[in-house]
């Protein structure tokens, strides 16, 4: 390995290379690019869904849009996990509305996310007097004691984290529909341990970086778990939108690739459209009588998440027909219908 000799000696089982160092800079260009187009497509996705297909254009949105123009324009930890977070709240609010014992609880949750991420990075701004001896540390003054901020800023992170993932799987456990259709609901909010994973991992190696004899490498190392984190919240929040979208896209997509497939085989250019039936379905998506009183959200064309809600808090029938406010209530039981679209 080409060496050359320093200034000092390099220390003890250590070799100094100057020539063509080791460096982390492919591995990040490459992972930083990646991650910001596949959050760039999932936003793509998400608005595209909820401005043409559901038409429901949401703060829930506004909020993700928020969050990625952060990460397009400057890597900001804090705004860009706060605004995340609030987006799956209000996200939350939208879909679990009817169940008033929750919405609460959700809108508690916004309002803590809120201020801790606010006080949070003004505590990022403002943890030096003067301000600009963040810079200048020539200049008299002081500043808070190294690591408070990362600190305080991991666990209420990963406290938070929590809170996301945890808040709605109450309400999905008490739906009256099988246990197998409560897990795969579960699933889909679910996707959130992967991004409290990242945040724990961020947190453990917190104490790394204020340890290191090379901070400058080994807090790109920690800036990489950031951003992951970041990245992997994002895209997951996003994700929740995407049954409407191959819903809504998967029947035409699934008739060209038989269309194709049959065009190739020799068929008739009858056997190559679509039938009748699938494309009534496409336009029309109905229910199955023996999964009327089921959670049926993710599978409708439109997305249309419809509820009836007792005053026990149980969802009782699901009706994925229309939106419209619908009586369900007969002499004994008094029901809502309710809809959101996701």
């Amino acid at each position: 390995m080409p060496t050359q000799v320093g200034v000092e000696p390099a220390p003890a089982g250590q070799t100094v290379n100057f020539v063509d160092p080791q460096t982390q800079t492919a591995a990040n260009i490459a992972m930083y690019t990646i991650m910001l187009v596949a959050c760039a497509l999932c936003l793509a996705v998400r608005i595209y869904t909820r401005t043409t297909i559901n038409r429901s254009f949401g703060f829930d949105d506004a909020f993700a849009i928020a969050g990625f123009l952060e990460v397009w324009a400057e890597w900001c930890y804090l705004v860009v996990s706060g605004t995340v977070k609030l987006s799956y709240l209000l996200l939350y609010i939208r879909i679990f509305g009817p169940f008033q014992r929750v919405t609460p609880v959700m809108w508690t949750g916004v309002v803590l996310v809120s201020l801790i991420y606010v006080v949070l990075l003004m505590m990022s701004i403002l943890d030096c007097q003067p301000i600009h001896r963040h810079w200048d540390p020539t200049v008299h003054g002081q500043c808070l004691p190294s690591g408070v901020l990362a600190y305080s800023s991991g666990a209420f992170n990963v406290a938070t984290d929590l809170f996301v993932l945890v808040v709605p799987m109450p309400t999905v456990w008490s739906m009256n529909m099988s246990t197998v259709k409560k897990l795969r609901v579960s699933a889909v909010f679910g996707l959130g341990i992967i991004v409290v994973s990242l945040s724990i991992t961020r947190l453990a190696k917190t104490p790394v970086v204020f340890k290191s004899t090379d901070p400058s490498w080994d807090l790109s190392k920690f800036a990489i778990y950031s951003f992951l984190e970041l990245s992997f919240g994002f895209i997951c929040c996003c994700l929740l939108t995407f049954p409407a979208f191959l819903e809504h896209h998967g029947t035409t997509v699934m008739s060209w690739i038989r269309s194709r497939t049959n065009s190739s085989r020799g068929s008739s250019s009858k056997g190559t459209a679509s039938s009748p039936h699938s494309e009534k379905r496409r336009q029309s998506p109905k229910t199955d009588e023996n999964d009327k009183h089921s959670f049926n959200s993710f599978n409708s064309a439109d997305a249309r998440l419809t509820f009836a809600t007792t005053p026990a808090g149980l969802v009782q029938s699901a009706d994925l027909e229309t939106g419209e406010l619908r009586d369900l209530s007969s002499s004994s039981s008094r029901s809502r219908l309710e809809h959101v679209d996701l």
